[in-house]
């Protein structure tokens, strides 16, 4: 799913490093000790900070997908990650060009039986 080189792996390599740093972290402090409510604020703006700059990415972007026209590594980290924002009281409305990634990620069946076999949807 990785080109084995040029642009397009570069890419790939480029969003699943930022997803992994920036996005994945963001998200990760909801995940240890409960937060107080000034810290959950300050970390729901964070990622809305970060939401901001991929849904304006996507937006920008000719392409189906974060990186081309197939579905990609990227695109599914992206979708597990924000898909954590239902467990955390986070709104995605916000965010309509990840709104629509998520919901051609989440029509694939691989996506579904997954998420079935893990129990988040029936």
């Amino acid at each position: 799913m990785i080109p084995p080189s040029g642009l397009g792996r570069a890419k790939v390599l480029e969003w699943l490093g930022y997803l992994n740093s920036e996005l994945h972290d963001a998200y990760a402090v909801f995940f240890g000790a409960p937060l107080e409510a000034e810290a959950k604020e300050k970390s729901y703006a964070e990622i809305d900070r970060l939401l901001t700059y991929i849904d304006k990415a996507i937006g920008e972007s000719d392409n189906d997908y974060l990186v081309d026209d197939n579905f990609g590594p990227a695109d599914a980290y992206l979708f597990v990650l924000t898909n954590w924002s239902n467990g955390i009281g986070h709104d995605l409305t916000p965010y309509k060009n990840i709104i629509a990634l998520r919901n051609k990620v989440a029509e694939r069946q691989s996506v579904q039986i997954a998420m079935r076999d893990e129990g988040l949807i029936p």
